[in-house]
């Protein structure tokens, strides 16, 4: 903003703090997020953790790691002692979060402790596995104990950010429009709403930090791209909010009164009936078949250089849907979707190029994207070279765009390293391949345990241990992940015991049951060889069967197998 290069910030608050630098900035965004604290109150950081920490594995039944991230951030109280060592120049604060509410726990012992609201799941989880008994008592955010805490919160802001805190109002909303563009009205709490208000009061009260105040009219959309919530407004907000952060750090507090009325009158004008540009654009999108006056205003948006309207009109141009089928144009323009930040641009980009057009061109058009930075197009060279289908394979050419993707921290950048690294068999390389995913599989990413335990079966970069690679299966499968089941019943198979064999079917017959090809083959090869179940060549033949209609490898030879017993050759 001052030809520094990029800034760097930190946010605590809900999910609209964070859009606002990921809708309204884009991929080339000038200010960088290192830090995002979301489901985690501000007093509650500053109470007293007195059981022991936990894990984001401890949340194993969570599938998202950031949910996993948050609820063991909250417990451990450790967001502060992050922060601090963040490095960042500014702070976003948002106090929406205290409107998650603070419960307290008090132990059969007589400990405390206090969490944040079960607005994502269940903070007490590992505490319930591990036999704890206590009972649960909600709280005033501004009370008691908390109300010193909250003293100790913002002398910790004012100590480590100084003047470089910005507070976003955040309230939420009861008037949205759905996904015709129809105004539709929903409940909100008024308490929500109060405590939000007191927190705003008093955090800029003792911090003296700059704010930036929430238009009038504040109207959520549900094309936004997390769908229906009271804090996930119309685009036009975002924008308005992000130049406000822009004209912040960059010292022009004074050009945020005039955007805020601005925003207020767009606000009102879609409460009057007038599209909000996002919402009328995807609506004119799903009329655009039967709807020629719908494909006309997309276009005319487009050509006014809308983000959004790129991609939009590259899927129609696609498609051929309403518009003549012209994928070099929808190419180019789904291309200045993604260089404008429309986040499922990048990925819809290379599927075109790689869908529609020559292997060889797509090839160097992928380069291209890679070498301005775009994550999905290294994954995908990373992809393409490892598979060898578009494009002949070469290993190390996949190797050396999945280690760039994993710098980038791309996607599954770790688990398709380990996949390339796995197929290359190099011993060299082997403990590369273990590092890849043990970071993730520690906090119990199914797909990284999978792999961790394929290695600890082989002795692949780590000492052969089938007992480990039983316990990572076992846990896949019991999270219902069909990858660990199907793991499990081959390492148990393997063992090869009357008691192991048992365990596989009894493992396996679930995911079987609910069509799962891989689980369908293995059954029918228990089946076939009367192992940990009757032998039953009609019942292994019904289910390989299935199996090579999906096209699973190994079932057509299984297949033959079967039916050479039951003719009795």
């Amino acid at each position: 903003m001052d030809g520094r290069g990029p800034v760097q910030v930190d946010i605590w608050g809900v999910c609209t703090s964070r859009d606002i630098i990921s809708i309204a900035g884009g991929r080339n965004c000038n200010i960088k997020v290192k830090y995002f604290f979301q489901a985690c109150s501000f007093p509650v950081q500053f109470t007293k953790h007195v059981l022991p920490d936990v894990n984001t594995w401890d949340y194993h039944t969570e599938k998202s790691f950031f949910k996993q991230r948050m609820y063991a951030a909250d417990i451990n109280k450790n967001v502060p002692e992050l922060l601090s060592q963040s490095g960042s120049e500014w702070l976003i604060v948002d106090g929406h979060v205290i409107s998650y509410g603070i419960k307290k726990v008090i132990f059969e012992d007589g400990r405390e402790e206090y969490f944040t609201g079960n607005l994502f799941g269940d903070r007490m989880l590992p505490y319930d596995e591990r036999g704890y008994k206590y009972e649960i008592v909600k709280v005033d955010p501004f009370s008691g104990d908390l109300r010193d805490a909250f003293r100790e919160f913002t002398e910790f802001c004012k100590r480590r950010y100084g003047k470089n805190i910005i507070f976003i109002e955040v309230f939420g909303t009861d008037t949205f429009l759905d996904k015709e563009g129809k105004l539709v009205f929903s409940e909100y709490s008024e308490k929500k709403l109060s405590q939000v208000f007191r927190f705003e009061r008093e955090f800029v009260k003792e911090t003296g930090c700059m704010v930036i105040p929430a238009p009038f009219f504040l109207t959520g959309d549900d094309c936004h791209k997390w769908g229906h919530n009271p804090v996930h407004y119309a685009d036009e907000y975002y924008e308005y909010a992000f130049n406000a952060i822009e004209s912040l750090i960059a010292g022009r507090p004074g050009d945020i009164e005039s955007s805020r009325i601005e925003c207020s009158s767009v606000m009102a004008d879609i409460r009057s009936g007038a599209p909000s540009r996002n919402n009328y654009m995807y609506a004119c999108y799903r009329r655009a078949p039967e709807d020629p006056e719908s494909v006309r205003e997309i276009e005319k948006y487009a050509g006014d250089g809308n983000p959004l309207a790129y991609g939009i009109y590259a899927r129609l141009l696609r498609d051929g849907t309403g518009a003549i089928q012209d994928t070099a144009k929808a190419a180019e323009y789904m291309k200045k979707a993604s260089d404008l930040g429309v986040e499922w641009a990048p990925s819809e980009y290379l599927a075109i190029i790689w869908n529609y057009f020559d292997h060889g061109k797509a090839l160097e058009l992928t380069l291209q994207s890679a070498g301005e930075g775009s994550k999905e197009a290294v994954m995908k060279l990373a992809r393409e070279y490892f598979r060898g289908k578009l494009i002949p394979q070469d290993l190390d050419a996949a190797q050396m765009w999945a280690e760039k993707a994993v710098s980038m921290r791309a996607g599954d950048s770790g688990i398709l390293l380990f996949d390339i690294l796995w197929k290359k068999e190099d011993p060299s390389l082997y403990g590369k391949m273990i590092q890849s995913v043990l970071p993730l599989a520690e906090r119990r990413d199914l797909p990284s345990m999978i792999r961790l335990g394929k290695a600890y079966r082989e002795g692949k970069g780590v000492p052969e241990d089938t007992e480990k690679a039983l316990g990572l299966f076992r846990e896949a499968a019991g999270r219902k992940f069909a990858s660990g089941a199907v793991n499990l019943f081959d390492t148990l198979w393997k063992v090869g015991t009357p008691e192991s064999c048992e365990e596989a079917v009894k493992v396996i017959v679930p995911f079987s049951d609910s069509g799962s090809g891989h689980a369908q083959l293995r059954l029918g090869k228990a089946y076939r060889q009367g192992k940990g179940v009757e032998k039953d060549l009609l019942k292994a033949a019904a289910l390989v069967e299935s199996a090579v209609s999906k096209k699973i490898p190994g079932s057509k030879h299984e297949m033959v197998l079967i039916r050479r017993e039951l003719s009795g050759a």
